[in-house]
């Protein structure tokens, strides 16, 4: 083999050196769509559902403008896939690289119970780039629903005195607080207060409205009157009321009197 040749044939291993070089180097630049959590266990009652909040990042960009639009989807395991609703989509880039995204896991009435397994996975509808993305191993242990066996609890406190004078059908009102309380395994549904008047003129009802943790207050009005004839006076029965799946609870009766006597002592 001449010199000539000798060059010509080590010029195009160095070429070919080089293409796979670049070929190797080209493979390796890729964003990558991470997870935290990456491993997660969540336990649901059948009936139920329970949200999980992934942490999405996209990393090892090429481009200062990269980006990437996508949602999380079941991609595998042997869950029923309609018991997982993917996320809303979202957007990850250069300047906001990471933001949450929502997996709802709804269990329905009846299930068998037991522990599923499950794959997330992003499901990209638009990239500026090649990207990598990376799953999450989702465990699912569904508990049997024991239902609702008890009706709720009721409580009520009275910040009226017991007995009020009356006031020439003057505008009055009577305020109660308390707490309506249910079992795991139960929801809370109607709740409410009932005004009985001895004279059938001023029967009322309404609302009791909770807040997050079953506490009300109500201020019920009233006119503080009473009959000339009547010597023991007016009687204002409220009782309380509230509602589950098991049944209905009456209770924490309160009753307030118009007195006969408004002398002064």
């Amino acid at each position: 083999m001449n010199k000539a040749d000798l060059s010509s044939k080590l010029f195009i291993q160095i070429i070919t050196l080089t293409t796979l070089v670049l070929l190797t180097a080209s493979s390796s630049l890729a964003a990558r769509i991470s997870f935290n959590p990456n491993r997660i266990g969540v336990a649901v009652t059948a009936g139920q559902a329970k949200e999980i909040v992934l942490s999405t990042t996209l990393s090892e960009t090429v481009r200062p403008t990269a980006f990437a639009n996508l949602s999380i989807v079941p991609a595998g395991g042997n869950i029923n896939r309609a018991w997982v609703v993917g996320s809303a989509p979202i957007t990850l880039d250069s300047r906001t690289p990471t933001a949450e995204a929502t997996v709802k896991i709804d269990v329905p009435v009846g299930a068998q119970s037991g522990t599923y397994t499950a794959i997330l996975s992003p499901a990209i509808s638009r990239t500026s780039e090649r990207t990598m993305t990376d799953q999450v191993s989702l465990y699912v242990e569904v508990l049997p629903d024991v239902g609702c066996s008890q009706p709720p609890s009721i409580t009520v406190t009275s910040s009226n005195p017991t007995t009020i004078k009356p006031g020439n059908n003057k505008n009055a009102s009577l305020s109660f607080s308390g707490s309506v309380s249910s079992l795991d395994g139960c929801t809370t549904g109607r709740t409410w207060y009932q005004l009985a008047d001895e004279y059938g003129e001023q029967d009322a009802s309404g609302t009791l409205e909770l807040d997050a943790f079953g506490n009300f207050e109500v201020s019920i009005p009233i006119v503080a009157s009473r009959k000339g004839a009547d010597r023991d006076g007016r009687t204002l029965a409220i009782s309380f009321g509230a509602e589950n799946e098991a049944g209905i609870t009456i209770g924490d009766q309160q009753v307030v009197t118009v007195s006969h006597d408004n002398r002064k002592k």
